[in-house]
């Protein structure tokens, strides 16, 4: 903010010593005393922790933890608090955060700048925080001409992520038509590091930021809110009370800050484009550091004076399978002018079209049948649309799936996620995780289904019905739960009667651990098999521990914004039943598992439980090859899938292999694995033969007994010595001896074996 508007914060009498403050340079706090350093958070950028959203009163500087920390100014100490992440140590008007105070320091010692070490930098912090001001009154200890010196930045903000907002609401608004007062917001990654360098140097909050409006030719400002466009500068910090008026309350976090670019510090506004006349305009958006770097966006909008408020955002229930038939529900709102909903349908999750619209979902429509024509994996969103001509549609739901199981298995993936714009790290209004999930299920070559956890906790959707169930929970946390009471009802449930349960999420033990109830604790411990450790892993590798089905598995998660970056994930301590399977690169446990009796069962359930989100697993083959282990230990060569409401096989089938071109060096489905599934209407002897095109037997497994069901077998690519084969077509041959009536059943398929 320009210094002639500072009265608005501060009384004359802390005016006139902030200002003669501004222009003192100092050291830094950290060796090399009198070299730039590395900046892991800017002054006034966006803070959602506790106790309240609020500004960053200083700048953070990260050293490794137990670094020592120097005075930067002559001074005398005012306060020293030693206890909790917190610990500081005042002298004059500098305050040296996350710091263990010196041994024998003391409130009324002098301090000497680079000489005396106020403390070190506490364990696990990583970085001390600098006030430069006293509390209520804080300025910016990286102003230009003055403040820590030197500091050299060459890197330029980064601006992304333009949206438009009627007025103070989450209705957003496309750019190509806006209509009456609209609310502007910018995503800003201050770049204090190069391109690469770690997300604490990269993402931080901007010095000042503005906007103008200009002709689409860009040549004429056609409105400007201030004389040179400029909303927010960060000299000195203002009340926490406007915290929001700065930044997007649905949008922002302490890695992602997101500007209310019409708003001015101390209050709401927003540009009124009916004051303007219809047409096409251009928005100039811009921000810039302390070091005169700046980055400036534009983007071209159009305004109009029709009615652009879309329909409430419809709520997807639940995608259920019964047959080829596919069942939808969903929930919406009971606008004035609403027509009705479109269901949106795609093959692969990128190309759309619309299967079902208005016409044959009203608006008093919640539930709806449609005809899958194949087994192929169909995903689904909704949308909502009025009755203006040309309709307004809203914003989509979560995107859900479902497909047809070729081996009559029931998957269910359970929609957990429902944490909100303001509180998590993803800010969009819609997710696709589920979907996420399903198509790894669907690259393994099993079907699904998918539904929210409220049809779950409802009774809507009984778990019970299904073999394995897949809970998606993201970064949800304590606001939202994890899992409620009735939810860890329903899941005690399903796993006491040999459930195949897999769950991940980032703070599931923060939530039902370090924070839940007593009754929380013990669905933790009891049926996840897992407690709580800590709240941040530290590490964004996990690796497959020795032993386990991910043995051998290194992969990475939630390093970058897509689908958001991963700030807290927990660590577990194991139950003593409970099993790692995968390690974060600090060999903290990222995964466990348990197989046996939950509760009072008598047969046998299983749990997976990971503590990061499996939709922040950074490639899709990294999934598909997660999910693919996964799928093998839920449902293994020895175990049939058990038939439900009669649903027994009618006839011997014996299915092509999955992946076919079966690469030995690298699978889809499981390293150096192929899968075939066979399904027997009878108690049977079953004989497996693989041969070449010459007819040489290469490997073979006899004299199985199986009971009527659905089975898997999977073969390594190796003959009955042990070696691997050679590239070429091999077939497998199935001989099942029926135990009732003496028969031979034979199936044949072939196989495509591509050795690297």
């Amino acid at each position: 903010m320009r210094r002639d508007r500072i009265c608005i914060l501060f009384s004359g009498l802390l005016l006139l010593p902030v200002f003669a403050a501004a222009q003192t340079t100092y050291p830094w706090p950290l060796t090399p005393l009198n070299e730039s350093h590395d900046i892991s958070g800017t002054f006034c950028e966006y803070r959602d922790t506790d106790p309240s959203p609020h500004f960053h009163n200083g700048v953070d500087i990260p050293k490794a933890d137990g670094s020592p920390v120097y005075a930067v100014s002559d001074d005398v100490i005012s306060a020293i608090d030693p206890t909790g992440s917190a610990a500081y140590v005042r002298a004059g008007r500098y305050a040296y955060v996350h710091v263990a105070p010196s041994p024998g320091l003391e409130v009324g010692d002098s301090v000497f700048a680079e000489t005396t070490i106020i403390g070190t930098i506490l364990s696990g912090l990583g970085h001390v925080h600098l006030n430069d001001g006293y509390p209520g009154s804080e300025i910016n200890a990286l102003r230009p001409n003055g403040g820590l010196m030197p500091f050299v930045d060459p890197w330029a903000p980064v601006l992304s992520d333009v949206r438009f907002f009627l007025l103070d609401t989450e209705t957003q608004l496309p750019a190509t038509k806006l209509s009456g007062q609209v609310r502007i917001t910018v995503r800003v990654q201050e770049q204090n590091g190069p391109p690469g360098a770690s997300a604490s140097r990269v993402n931080n909050g901007a010095y000042w930021v503005g906007y103008k409006i200009t002709s689409r030719d860009r040549q004429q400002i056609i409105y400007s809110p201030t004389g040179d466009g400029i909303q927010f500068k960060f000299d000195s910090k203002p009340s926490n009370s406007y915290v929001h008026n700065v930044f997007d309350q649905n949008q922002a976090t302490l890695s992602n800050h997101v500007y209310n670019v019409t708003s001015r510090i101390t209050q709401k506004t927003f540009w009124d484009t009916e004051a303007f006349p219809e047409g096409d305009y251009t928005i100039m958006i811009f921000a810039g550091d302390t070091r005169e770097n700046a980055d400036t966006v534009y983007v071209d909008v159009t305004t109009t004076r029709l009615d652009l408020i879309p329909p409430a955002q419809p709520t997807f229930i639940s995608t259920i399978l019964s047959d080829h038939i596919v069942k939808f529900t969903w929930s919406g709102s009971a606008e004035a002018d609403l027509a009705g909903y479109r269901l949106h349908s795609s093959s692969d999750n990128s190309n759309w079209g619309i299967a079902a619209d208005e016409n044959e979902m009203k608006n008093d429509a919640s539930s709806f049948e449609s005809t899958m024509q194949d087994s192929s994996i169909r995903y689904y969103y909704f949308t909502a649309v009025d009755t203006v001509k040309p309709a307004n549609e809203s914003s989509h739901s979560d995107i859900y799936a479902a497909r047809v199981d070729p081996g009559n298995r029931k998957i269910l993936i359970v929609d957990g996620f429902d944490r909100t714009q303001s509180s998590g790290s993803y800010h969009e209004s819609w997710h696709p995780f589920a979907a996420t999930h399903a198509r790894a299920i669907n690259a393994n070559g099993y079907g699904c289904e998918t539904c929210s956890n409220e049809a779950v906790s409802n009774g809507d959707v009984r778990l019970t019905d299904y073999d394995a169930v897949f809970w998606v929970l993201g970064d949800e946390s304590t606001t939202d739960e994890t899992f409620s009471i009735t939810e860890q009802t329903r899941v005690r449930e399903f796993l006491t009667y040999g459930g195949n349960l897999f769950v991940s999420g980032s703070e599931i033990a923060w939530d039902l651990g370090a924070k839940g109830s007593t009754t929380d604790k013990n669905f933790l411990h009891d049926y996840l098999k897992v407690d709580y450790e800590n709240d941040d892993s530290n590490s964004y590798t996990v690796k497959g521990e020795t032993g386990s089905l991910f043995q051998g598995l290194t992969l990475s998660y939630g390093v970058s914004t897509s689908p958001y970056p991963e700030d807290y994930p927990d660590t577990f301590l194991l139950s003593s039943e409970g099993k790692a399977v995968l390690r974060y690169g600090t060999n903290k446990i990222a995964g466990a598992s348990y197989e046996g009796l939950f509760g009072d069962g008598t047969i046998p359930g299983k749990v997976l439980v990971l503590a990061f989100p499996f939709e922040t697993i950074t490639t899709s083959s990294n999934q598909n090859l997660l999910m693919g282990r996964i799928l093998n230990n839920f449902f293994g060569e020895a175990t049939a899938v058990a038939a439900k409401n009669n649903d027994v096989p009618q006839r011997f089938t014996l299915s092509q292999n999955y992946p076919n071109p079966f690469n030995l060096q690298k699978s889809n489905f499981h390293a150096g694995q192929t899968r075939i599934d066979y399904s027997l209407p009878e108690n049977s002897i079953v004989n497996f033969r693989i041969y070449d095109v010459l007819g040489r037997t290469i490997k073979e497994w006899k004299g199985m007994s199986k009971s009527p069901g659905t089975y898997n077998l999977d073969w390594d690519g190796k003959n009955n010595l042990g070696q691997h084969v050679a590239a070429g077509v091999y077939f497998w041959e199935m001989t099942s001896h029926s135990i009732k009536n003496v028969n031979d059943i034979l199936q044949r398929n072939s196989i495509k074996i591509l050795v690297r």
